[in-house]
């Protein structure tokens, strides 16, 4: 009883480190002073020594590039819809130009454009934020690529 039980346990041990020896991890897990996050990373680190690293070179890789893409995607819908902002002034500009007896008209619109401006605004705010955020997480992704890079040379 007591032996097979000995067994079970070696044997469970045994397929514990093969799973550690041959899975990678589904994200990067090395930040950027170069820690690797959670005991089973660091033991996949010491099992798989230069392939753990290697993949983590590529999901570093990978993360920079999906970051550097997103805040250029972000970038060109802001500029088109600015765009478009500045269009619809200076049409109304020029309605109202051509129909200057619409001026009570012209309170209520200015009142809502500033509605909508103030609601721009906070908008402006949390986009701020989050590239202030996706910033920090391409430096820190940057970081642990360094330091990824010289311990694999």
């Amino acid at each position: 009883m007591a032996a097979s039980r000995v067994a079970l346990l070696i044997g469970g041990g045994a397929l514990f480190i093969g799973y550690l020896t041959i899975s990678q991890p589904d994200k990067l897990v090395v930040d950027a002073y170069g820690q690797i996050e959670g005991v089973l990373n660091q033991a996949r680190a010491t099992l798989q020594q230069e392939r753990f690293w290697k993949g983590q070179l590529d999901k570093a890789r990978y993360r920079i590039q999906y970051l550097e893409d997103s805040m250029e995607r972000h970038e060109a819908p802001q500029a088109r819809l600015q765009k478009k902002i500045d269009e619809s002034r200076k049409t109304a500009d020029e309605y109202f130009d051509e129909y200057p007896d619409i001026s009570g008209q012209y309170a209520y619109m200015a009142s809502a454009e500033l509605r909508d401006l103030a609601d721009a605004i906070t908008d402006l705010q949390w986009e701020v934020e989050f590239d202030e955020w996706d910033r920090k997480a391409l430096s820190d992704t940057r970081s642990a690529r360094a330091f990824i890079e010289a311990r694999l040379q």
